[in-house]
């Protein structure tokens, strides 16, 4: 999936797409996560995401997780990271494909603040697939989505 633009300072898509604009670029991919880990040698006490540089975040995201197996606080990390930032610099968000997990994470982003639905869940899912057609979550990230709607607990306004 191409990159897409989904709000000011605030893009979505796969691996292979990211803007050359993006000041801070978030990998949702549990893939991804291992591949830099290994290639930097990363020697880190956390196991759910660490930065390699002022730009780049690696998030330990699995494809295809149970509901019980995502953790709670990696997606208040992730939301905050984007919250912190998006007023001023370019944020990119991809997994491996920018169906499942990183669209999952804009999409929970979108609902906290008010850019989407917040009162019903298909409400606010169709309003984001008119935005971006391409979100497909996995089972338990759908489960986690449907479990946790409307996300205000994940993010401070």
């Amino acid at each position: 999936m191409s990159a897409k633009k989904i709000l000011d300072h605030l893009y979505l898509g796969d691996r292979h797409s990211i803007p050359t604009s993006a000041e801070i670029v978030i990998s949702c991919a549990e893939e991804i996560y291992q591949e830099q880990r290994i290639k930097m040698a990363e020697k880190t006490d956390s196991n759910d995401h660490f930065w390699t540089d002022k730009k780049h975040v690696y998030f330990n995201f699995k494809d295809y997780p149970t509901f019980q197996a995502i953790d709670i606080n990696s997606i208040i990390q992730v939301l905050k990271i984007i919250d912190n930032n998006i007023r001023n610099k370019d944020i990119y968000v991809h997994c491996i494909w920018g169906i499942n997990r990183s669209a999952t994470i804009v999409f929970m982003y979108l609902v906290a603040k008010g850019y989407l639905n917040t009162e019903d869940f298909d409400a606010a899912l169709e309003g984001f697939e008119r935005l971006y057609p391409y979100i497909d979550p996995n089972p338990g990230w759908f489960d986690f989505l449907m479990s946790e709607f409307p996300y205000t607990h994940l993010i401070s306004n």
